[in-house]
This record gives structure tokens, C-alpha cells and sequence, in this order.
């Protein structure tokens, strides 16, 4: 079946026009052969017969255009000059890259057939893409394009045969109308309409601000507003002003507290909005940044000032090194101090033609010494150890081009916190910690570990952690309270205390005990407790004239790890305990030689193990001697540090 476009409509219906995407779209080029030779005289509408053709010089003989969203495309066609030279076998290339990265976006096309006005390429595939772009790099003559029209879908459209019903609507919904019933049929936001009039309905209380339908245009797959023309003009229910214009690359916030827009519709009486550009290192915000909802809220509401428009620079800025930058909701970029060394740079994005000679970086209006590269490639403006003093506005300035960034540095460091007496204090968390000794300023996100100094009878009073968070500790450093009671750990020479307090034991018996006692000296009632997490354990009075309350733990193992608790009458203390066994296996025998061990005092383990820095020596016969080290000794991981060694003949 054969179908013809009459008048925007196919006849027989077929589906939905394309049409053309790329007209007074942003475009540029690599040069300009005249004055009024403009890459956007490319995208203007007008075509050979009634316009004037962008032009470049002999070199740098690139055009693209900036379709603003990612489109499929479905056909170019490109008129051009008289003189056929002036396009053939230029490449055509559909992507997301831009400027001289073009050559990396999906090649469309060659043109190799000149005979025809305009030149046609079909794209069976339906590329997508939001850059396109005609190359006619290395020819000896200028490129010419006196019309590109480029046909596709916005990317993500999901009708074939009729409008995406628009975002969600505050207070109110959208509807079919149906006529056997006096109700609506509710139609879902980015649904599919393929009727004619979408009913805007309004809930109970809430008055209509705008048309009452909008009209699916099926030629063209968009909505108009109640026949106007005005695309996407949404309308509102009771609230001031309806969702702002959104330009291409422009991100808006809402609020002091900079909160996406997301798919708000609506937005009440004095709220404002901010925006700021995708990239803010090679796109220019043109505009105002902040605009306020005006007027009453039962009448239609208008936004301060025009809608934003972030429009591509020519220059590229930079800031090296990334790992401490940030960029605000308002486009500015933020790096977080101290920083040895900071670059800002600049490069001419879509030319991979070296910078002109006069080119500068000015900060706030004045030259900075910066310099350019050997290549002259790249203008670099170094910043040694920078402080809030080198904040400002980051200009570069080439070859009667500018662009701007508005740069912050922040010390989000701490002082050192108030260390009180009986505190022991670590860099860090867990295992991986260092003394704090007389370090003076700490970095954002440090975090400080306390701990009493003998943990037995001190209580902790406050928080085992602080962290350095935007220049602030999160809460103040703790105190050290002596407590009546003693809690400690017997019959084990192995005992260290981890940098949160935690008494960390190494069984070497089979037996150990778990003491409380008064540090007055005093008789302990023996209604006083020890429990375990919470749970009073079977613990008794020792002999020792009734001064010790004894609980006994037979071969401890990790689950006997816990918080032990002692309490009598009004007074009560508390330690964490964590059992660790450490344990290196047997040497094997050695030939010609033997080990020597010699048990660690204490060590009644059995069957017999070996522990903790207990130490193997090893004795080789006559004639022999030892490989490398004699000695080794049971190291924290249950090894033997340095490995074992062998006996090797003389």
C-alpha cells in the first residue's frame, strides 16, 4: 500500500509525519569562510533557492547540530551548493559526542552521490543520537550547507499514532471524555492518547488555571494548548504557577533546600527555582538563575524573568585533581582543602587546533599567570596550597572567545578536639587506627576513637566516636568517670585493650575468671551480679576474705564475647570482653635438625598448642645450618613471623 503526506496527514493514515527536528536548533562549525557564513544559516529553514548557505574555510571543515535531546533519526537531507565538490564524500555521523569528538559518533552516512537536491539518507537502523553532524575534513575545498533537515522521534515517545499524555497533574487528573457515561475515563500520565481532546479535570476545591483540553496533533505526535500552537503549555489545578519552561541541559531546584523539580506541575505563591547548567565546564547559563511564582492562588501565576537557556561554549574549563570537587546546585565548583596543587585549564572544544597566543585565565576580572601549553593546546592556570582568598569568577579569554566558572574553596578541617584527662585517643575505626599524639587539624569525614586509660574501673561518659563533618566535630569529646567497682580478667598473661575500649583476651588456660571487686578494698555482699549481655551468670564470693565476686568461664571461646557486667546494690560496672585464640601449628619435623620450644609460663592449654609470641628455635646437627632465620615466633594472624626454616648442609 502506497500512502502520500498531504498537507501534514498521510493519506491513506499510515502513522505520524516526521518532522524536521534540526530547525533553529544551536549549530556550529569548525570555521567560517565570511562574516554571514554562520553554521546556523544551516538550520534556518530556508533552502538553496530562497537562503544563504554556511560556509567554512579549507580546513577544519566539520558542521554539527545541537539537537537539544536525544532523538531517533529516521532520515537526513542535506541541500547543497552548485558547486558539488563542496559536499562530496563528506561523512555524515549521528551520537552523543560533540565538537572534535564527533568522529566517535555512529557513521550514517557518506555522500558519494551529489546529482540530486537535497541528498537523501535513510537510516534503516533509526540511529539515536542528540548531535549531528557532516564532515568534510581533509578535502582541499570549504564545506557548504545551505540546509540540513534532519526527520526522527524524541527518544522514548511511545506512540506511533498519537500524543504522550503529559506529566502528572497536581490536584487533578486527566481524562477521555465517554458519551454512554456522565464520568471520564481516567488517562494515565505518559500514557498513549490517541483521541483528540484530553479532558484536564480538576479535584473538589480546586479551581482550573488554563484550558480545560488539550488537542493531540496525531501528524505531528504533540499536544497543543486548546489549539493555540503553543506546544506543551500544561495547565494547573489551584495551585499559583504551572511547571516552568525547561530548556535543553538546564537542571532546575526548588527551594533553599535544592530539591530536583522532578515531575512537579505545580507550585504555590512565592516559591522559587533555581537552575543551572548540566556541564557548567564548557555550558554558558544565559538567564537569570533564580525565578519567584507570582500573583494570587485562584488566578493564573507567572515566573519572574525568562526561562534559563545553557548554551554551548566554544571553550572547555576544567578543574584537576576531581577528587575533592563537588558542583552546587547553583553551578558552582566546590573543592574541599587543604589541596597541595589545584589546575584550571582551558581548551577549544570544538577545534583541535591549538589556542591563539593571547589566550587567558582571569580571575575576577584580573590576569592570573598562568601560561600555555608547549602545543598551545591548553592554557593552564596552577593554584599552589588554595584558600577561601583564591575564590571567584575563572575566565578564560581566546580569540574574541570567553567562558566562565564561579570556583569555592572550602577547609572543611577540624581543630584538635579537647582531650581530658584518663582518655586515650585514635585516628580512625576498628583495626585500622593510629595515635592521635599532637596532630593539630583533622581532615572532613576523620573520625576520633576514645577510650578511658584502664578501662577496668573507668566509664566512658559520652561518645566512643566523633567525626570531622564540614569543619565541626558531630558531638563533643567524652570525659573519663571513676567507677567504685573493678571488673578484670584472671589467669591469662595475654590481655591488650583495642582503641574502643574493648578488652581483648587470649586464652592460655583452660579456666579463666571474671572479677569484680571493690576498689575501697571493702567485702563484696555476695548478692552482688555478674551478667553477661543482660544475663546474670552462676557467680560466687572467692575465698579471698569475701573482697572478690568470681565468675568462671571454662575454655572461652568468641562465644563467650559480651558486655560483663558487675552491679551490687547502687553501683555498677561494665567491660567488653572479646576472646581471641591464637594458635600457630606444630612445626613439622625438621630433617637433620630439631626444634626447640620452650613453653610460655602459663601455658597449661591441653592438649598443647602454641600461642601467642611463644617462640621455636630451630638446632641443626653437625654440618648444617639454618636456611635464613633460627627463630620464629606465633604472630596475631596464627603464624609463625618469619616462616619456619629448613637445615641445609654446610
Amino acid at each position: 500500500m502506497t500512502s502520500r503526506c498531504d498537507n501534514r496527514i498521510w493519506n491513506p493514515p499510515v502513522g505520524k509525519c516526521l518532522v524536521n527536528v534540526a530547525k533553529n536548533k544551536r549549530a556550529y562549525q569548525g570555521s567560517s569562510r565570511y562574516r554571514d557564513s554562520g553554521a546556523d544559516l544551516a538550520v534556518n529553514g530556508l533552502t538553496v533557492e530562497n537562503g544563504r548557505c554556511s560556509q567554512t574555510q579549507t580546513t577544519n571543515q566539520w558542521w554539527f547540530v545541537d539537537l537539544g535531546a536525544n532523538f531517533t533519526v529516521r532520515e537526513i537531507q542535506i541541500y547543497h551548493h552548485d558547486d558539488q565538490n563542496t559536499l562530496l564524500n563528506a561523512e555524515v555521523r549521528v551520537g552523543q559526542e560533540a565538537g572534535s569528538e564527533i568522529t566517535q559518533n555512529t557513521l550514517v552516512g557518506r555522500v558519494t552521490d551529489v546529482s540530486s537536491n537535497p541528498v537523501r539518507i535513510t537510516l534503516n537502523g533509526n540511529v539515536e543520537g542528540r548531535f549531528v553532524s557532516v564532515d568534510h575534513t581533509g578535502s582541499s575545498v570549504s564545506l557548504i550547507l545551505c540546509e540540513v533537515q534532519i526527520f526522527g522521534d524524541l527518544l522514548g515517545d511511545p506512540c506511533d499514532n498519537g500524543c504522550v499524555v503529559p506529566r502528572s497533574l497536581a490536584n487533578g487528573r486527566y481524562g477521555r471524555y465517554v458519551r454512554s457515561s456522565i464520568n471520564y475515563r481516567t488517562i494515565d500520565p505518559g500514557s498513549c492518547f490517541t483521541d483528540i481532546h484530553l479532558s484536564v479535570l480538576c479535584n473538589p476545591d480546586n479551581s482550573l488555571i488554563g484550558s480545560y483540553y488539550y488537542t493531540c496533533d496525531q501528524t505531528t505526535g504533540k499536544f497543543d494548548y486548546r489549539n493555540t500552537g503553543h506546544r506543551e503549555m500544561l495547565s494547573d489545578c489551584g495551585s499559583s504557577c504551572p511547571r516552568p519552561q525547561i530548556n535543553p541541559n538546564v537542571l532546575y531546584f526548588v527551594g533553599e533546600n535544592n530539591d530536583p523539580i522532578g515531575d512537579r506541575t505545580a507550585f504555590n505563591q512565592a516559591e522559587e527555582i533555581y537552575s543551572k547548567c548540566e556541564d557548567p565546564r564548557y555550558q554558558l547559563h544565559v538567564g537569570l538563575n533564580r525565578r519567584r511564582c507570582q500573583r494570587g492562588t485562584w488566578t493564573p501565576g507567572v515566573w519572574t524573568g525568562s526561562a534559563p537557556r545553557c548554551d554551548i561554549s566554544q571553550l572547555h574549563m576544567d578543574i584537576t585533581p576531581t577528587t575533592s570537587l563537588t558542583i552546587s546546585p547553583s553551578g558552582q565548583f566546590v573543592l574541599v582543602t587543604p589541596i597541595d596543587e589545584v589546575t584550571i585549564s582551558c581548551r577549544n572544544r570544538f577545534n583541535s587546533a591549538q589556542l591563539s597566543w593571547d589566550t587567558r585565565i582571569r580571575k575576577n576580572g584580573e590576569d592570573t599567570q598562568g601560561e600555555l601549553s608547549d602545543d598551545t593546546s591548553v592554557f593552564r592556570l596552577v593554584i599552589i596550597n588554595p584558600t577561601a582568598e583564591d575564590n571567584g569568577i575563572y575566565t578564560c579569554l581566546s580569540s574574541g572567545l570567553s567562558h566562565s566558572i564561579n570556583v569555592t574553596f572550602e577547609d572543611n578541617r577540624c581543630s584538635r578536639p579537647d582531650i581530658f584527662p584518663n582518655i586515650i585517643a585514635h585516628v580512625g575505626v576498628g583495626e585500622d587506627t593510629t595515635t592521635i599524639e599532637n596532630r593539630q587539624s583533622f581532615m572532613g569525614g576523620e573520625t576520633i576513637t576514645f577510650r578511658c586509660e584502664d578501662v577496668r574501673y573507668q566509664i566512658l561518659d559520652g561518645p566512643i566516636h566523633i567525626q570531622c563533618i564540614d569543619g565541626e566535630w558531630t558531638e563533643r569529646a567524652p570525659r573519663c568517670e571513676t567507677s567504685w567497682l573493678q571488673v578484670g580478667v584472671d589467669n591469662t598473661i595475654l590481655k591488650t585493650v583495642s582503641p574502643d575500649g574493648t578488652y581483648i583476651v587470649y586464652p592460655i588456660v583452660s579456666s579463666i575468671y571474671i572479677n569484680c571487686q571493690l576498689r575501697t578494698g571493702g567485702r563484696i555482699g555476695n548478692s552482688a551480679t555478674i551478667t553477661t549481655n543482660s544475663t546474670t551468670q552462676p557467680s560466687q564470693r572467692a575465698y579471698i576474705a569475701g573482697k572478690l565476686k568470681r565468675l568462671r568461664l571454662r575454655n572461652p571461646t568468641s562465644g563467650n564475647d559480651g558486655t560483663y557486667t558487675c552491679e551490687t546494690g547502687s553501683q555498677r560496672h561494665s567491660i567488653k570482653i572479646k576472646f581471641q585464640d591464637i594458635r600457630c601449628p606444630a612445626p613439622e619435623n625438621v630433617l637433620n635438625g630439631r626444634w626447640a620450644y620452650l613453653r610460655a609460663y602459663g601455658n597449661t592449654l591441653n592438649e598443647h598448642a602454641y600461642i601467642l609470641n611463644e617462640k621455636v628455635t630451630l638446632q641443626c646437627n653437625p654440618g648444617y645450618h639454618a636456611s635464613s632465620n633460627q627463630e620464629s615466633r606465633c604472630n596475631y594472624q596464627g603464624q609463625w613471623s618469619p616462616p619456619l626454616s629448613s637445615c641445609t648442609a654446610n
